[in-house]
């Protein structure tokens, strides 16, 4: 038995539809990653976001960030526990990015973990001034001093990510 000519072209609609409001929840839900990869959509996604009420964060894509230069180092031999922290973290994205957290993670001689520690964005920016987020391309140099006590690093490790 054929189909009707007009409820096929309902189903056909329909379908249309949401097909149309399931690309809007994708760009809507993905929208940090489609501006990293079309950077141009952003200015699009915060005319809508105006209209919408809703916000357009900064992209927070951590396989974007890399660690240039690292140094961990006692500045005073009579003090061996206070220890200076130097890392410089650079935006390889083409679009600004959101200020990561990063992982310091002391070790012994052996490569074993003594001690770790996770900095957020407003721990290290205290000291920077750090409006908006980190520009396509440029690089944040972090400067801290640590007091590690009796603890006798031999050895750190640095990892960046977002919480």
């Amino acid at each position: 038995m054929p189909v009707a000519p007009r409820r096929t072209g309902l189903w056909l609609s329909l379908s249309l539809l949401l097909l149309a409001l399931l690309s809007f929840q994708a760009a809507y839900a993905f929208r940090s990653e489609l501006m990293v990869l079309l950077p141009q959509s952003r200015l699009y996604y915060e005319r809508v976001c105006e209209w919408l009420g809703c916000t357009v964060a900064l992209a927070r894509q951590a396989s974007y960030l890399h660690i240039e230069a690292s140094d961990l180092k006692a500045p005073d031999p009579a003090r061996p526990g206070e220890i200076e922290l130097l890392v410089a973290v650079r935006n390889r994205a083409p679009v600004e990015q959101d200020y990561p957290a990063f992982e310091l993670t002391l070790t012994d001689s052996q490569e074993q973990t003594i001690a770790r520690r996770v900095f957020l964005p407003a721990e290290y920016l205290q000291w920077i001034d750090a409006a908006g987020g980190l520009k396509a391309g440029a690089e944040l140099p972090i400067r801290l001093f640590l007091d590690t006590g009796e603890l006798r690093a031999a050895g750190y490790r640095l990892y960046l990510f977002y919480p």
